[in-house]
Order: C-alpha cells, then sequence, then structure tokens
C-alpha cells in the first residue's frame, strides 16, 4: 500500500494494447489533447528505464530500439570484450523479444516483479504534470489504484505472440476501450475521448 500512495496522488492514465495496436500514437494524439486545454501532461513508459540498461548494454541508441522493436526482421548484436574484432562476439534476435525477456525473465526474478512500478513510482513523487500517461500498460501487477485504464483495440495488431506480456492484460475490466481497426483514430476522436474522460473524472 505504502508503494502506491504517491501514485494515488497522480492523474495517471495506463494505455494498453497489442503490439502495433497504436499505443503510442493514440497516447500522443490523447497528450495533445490535454495539452490543447491547458493540462501539463507527461509521457513516461514502464519500459523507459529498461530501455536505458538495453542501450547502455548492446551500445545502441534508444531511438534505434524505438524504431527495431517494431521491426520483425533480424536485429544484429556484437559484443566485445576488447577493442579487436577478433574477440567479437556476433549473434542476432529481434528487437522485442531483447525488450520481452530482459524485462521479464532477467529483471523481475531477480529485483521482484514490481521493479518497474517501483521505479515509475520515483518518478511521479518528483513530477508536478497534472497527467501522466504510461503508453506500456502490460501486466496486473502494474495496476496501479485509481488511475484511469485504456485499452486500444486494432484489428491490424498481430496475434500470433503469447509472450505473458502480451496476453496477461486480456482478460482485464478496462475503465475505456478505444477502437483503433484500421488505425481509424483521429485527433478529434481523442479530443472527443477527453472531453468524456474529465467528465467522469
Amino acid at each position: 500500500w505504502l508503494l502506491y500512495r504517491s501514485l494515488l496522488m497522480t492523474k495517471l492514465i495506463l494505455v494498453s494494447g497489442k503490439k502495433r495496436s497504436g499505443k503510442d500514437y493514440s497516447t500522443s494524439l490523447l497528450a495533445g489533447s490535454l495539452r490543447s486545454r491547458g493540462y501539463s501532461v507527461e509521457v513516461k513508459s514502464f519500459a523507459e528505464p529498461m530501455k536505458q540498461i538495453i542501450s547502455v548494454i548492446f551500445g545502441v541508441s534508444l531511438g534505434t530500439i524505438e524504431t527495431a522493436k517494431n521491426e520483425p526482421h533480424n536485429f544484429p548484436i556484437v559484443m566485445t570484450q576488447s577493442n579487436t574484432e577478433a574477440n567479437a562476439v556476433r549473434f542476432s534476435t529481434d528487437m522485442r523479444q531483447i525488450l520481452q525477456r530482459f524485462g521479464s525473465e532477467a529483471m523481475k526474478p531477480v529485483f521482484g516483479d514490481d521493479v518497474w512500478v517501483r521505479l515509475m513510482d520515483q518518478y511521479v513523487q518528483s513530477s508536478s504534470a497534472d497527467f501522466i500517461i504510461v503508453p506500456d500498460f502490460r501486466f496486473l501487477i502494474e495496476h496501479i489504484p485509481s488511475a484511469m485504464t485504456v485499452r486500444i483495440k486494432c484489428n491490424l495488431a498481430e496475434s500470433a505472440d503469447q509472450h505473458v506480456s502480451e496476453i496477461e492484460l486480456d482478460d482485464f475490466a478496462f475503465d475505456y476501450v478505444l477502437n483503433n481497426d484500421n488505425h481509424q483514430l483521429t485527433q478529434q476522436s481523442l479530443d472527443n475521448f477527453v472531453t468524456v474522460l474529465l467528465e467522469a473524472h
């Protein structure tokens, strides 16, 4: 309970959806709509600290991680133990698998299932924003009491990925569901949604 006390004092919006459902795009529209009404808004993902760690470990930029996470082809990794190419170890995987396995299988068993929520808590405590939007709500343990929850539905989102980060919230009761079939959401759609959201809260 103490962990979430500071979170409860902040207006949080947790956005969820399958990969390629349009979470980041919808979040940007939502933030824009709130800002246009005079609210201060910050966008902060649970995965941001993890991406920063991966950026350092693998020597790739945050921009590259953001681009590669939605690319289906393999992502090359080169690790060296010295400055010589002779000691380089090369292998390839895909960036989404790196993120999934590092976040769920490397960090959580060591630092606890709530490691990313605790880091979010530290961030929220130092924020003075009217709203903080979290665009990557994927696990039940990340549900923060009294936060608003939004699910982005899209018929173009891939459903073959059965990693726990993609399916754990399939039966979760979201406060709001936004239909982004055929990527139909627009700024006007989100403006209308924000009107409903503000009236309800």
